[in-house]
């Protein structure tokens, strides 16, 4: 669910090479992998839960509870960016509707609980991430870095970034940004966000992640430095080749 690659779920590939089992994929990603034994992949959905949701409503509507509606409406709120992204369709707009009536939320109930429970630790994370923001080409792309010492000074963990790319997007002018974690022994993990013809999935790909062409991920061997270099460098590339194709249009 929510991915299209055996390698992207972690020792999974490993132990379906071992231990072969049926494997289905429900996903909205680009290119995926012809692996599966039944794949339900619609890459235009805004989400993996509205693809959820339509499978529930077509096989038996009365699953969907009020727990489930607002798993569902949690998943389309933050894969949307709250409805932002141009993945939101009128389809899905009418979807997150449906699990408001059948699962008798407001819209509040759910999207309190989700991005306005910050604690003081990963506002002060936020904070020295901030500082490390640095713009590029014009100030069309916007580099921001937490490393491990930042985490250990703010006692926050890996999961506390989520969100943090979206501050660097949201500077005018900006047309890409790219969160880079150098937190562990694995590489350095990239988060990479467009609001413009900008394909980050294209950018990511360069990288051996993928994602969307809004919102993407890859994972660079470092060390930091080298890590923005590379980055940089093909993001500049792909400026590039846009603005040659506008001159030509």
């Amino acid at each position: 669910v929510d991915g299209n690659a055996p390698h992207r779920f972690g020792s999974y590939e490993f132990h379906q090479h071992q231990f072969p089992r049926p494997a289905f994929m429900i996903d909205h990603h680009p290119d995926p992998e012809d692996v599966f034994d039944t794949t339900i992949s619609v890459d235009d959905a805004s989400s993996t839960c509205e693809l959820v949701y339509r499978l529930i409503k077509e096989h038996d509507a009365s699953q969907l509870d009020e727990q489930i509606c607002r798993a569902l409406y949690t998943g389309v709120v933050t894969d949307t960016g709250s409805f932002q992204f141009a993945s939101v369709s009128p389809g899905t707009m009418e979807i997150a509707a449906d699990l408001m009536r059948l699962g008798g939320f407001r819209p509040p109930e759910v999207v309190e609980r989700v991005f306005a429970n910050k604690s003081l630790n990963q506002l002060q994370l936020l904070s020295l991430a901030i500082g490390t923001l640095t713009l590029y080409e014009n100030n069309q792309i916007a580099i921001m870095s937490v490393t491990r010492e930042m985490l250990n000074q703010t006692h926050t963990r890996s999961e506390d970034c989520d969100g943090l790319v979206n501050f660097a997007l949201s500077v005018a002018g900006v047309k890409a940004a790219v969160l880079l974690k150098d937190i562990d022994d694995q590489g350095v993990k990239l988060s990479l966000r467009s609001r413009s013809e900008v394909d980050v999935n294209e950018w990511a790909r360069e990288l051996g992640g993928g994602g969307h062409k809004k919102a993407a991920g890859a994972l660079h061997p470092g060390p930091l430095d080298s890590a923005i270099h590379d980055v940089i460098k093909i993001g500049v590339k792909q400026l590039k080749r846009l603005e040659d194709e506008k001159v030509l249009s």
